[in-house]
């Protein structure tokens, strides 16, 4: 079970609600292959917590793709998860903040794919952040 949560993509859910019911639904499997796991006691409890994002307005602004990239040097790794991952779910789209803008904004379609194809499993957010500033300067060189 523990592999099979594992190896769960975030990026394929647009909604919390399509992501609590893939978790469901592959404990419910497990619970089904293996009935004896259900009266297993663990070894210490599991305390399920919330979050609540608190969204801060910087004075920063990218008008072209160098102020973009001088930006995701300057911010810090929290707008480089609300932008990149988070913005996922909170729009309900299979993008990210990033990857729209340069599309949409700057006609950077190649560009934005590449970010999207980030995997945000085998990187820390400043490495994420590292791969998209090298992505986009090198689509300028």
């Amino acid at each position: 079970m523990g592999e099979r949560l594992a190896s769960l993509d975030v990026r394929e859910f647009t909604t919390l609600k399509a992501l609590r019911e893939r978790l469901v639904q592959i404990v419910e499997e497990f619970a089904v292959w293996s009935p004896k796991s259900r009266e297993r006691t663990a070894g210490s409890p599991f305390y399920f917590c919330s979050s609540k994002i608190i969204v801060l307005p910087r004075q920063q602004l990218a008008a072209n793709l160098a102020e973009f990239v001088a930006g995701l040097k300057q911010v810090s790794v929290h707008s480089i998860h609300y932008h990149f991952i988070e913005a996922r779910l909170r729009r309900k789209l299979e993008s990210n903040d990033f990857s729209i803008w340069l599309a949409r904004d700057l006609g950077m379609e190649q560009e934005a794919e590449r970010l999207n194809r980030i995997d945000i499993y085998t990187s820390t957010l400043d490495g994420v952040r590292r791969k998209i500033i090298q992505i986009l300067q090198s689509a300028v060189n």
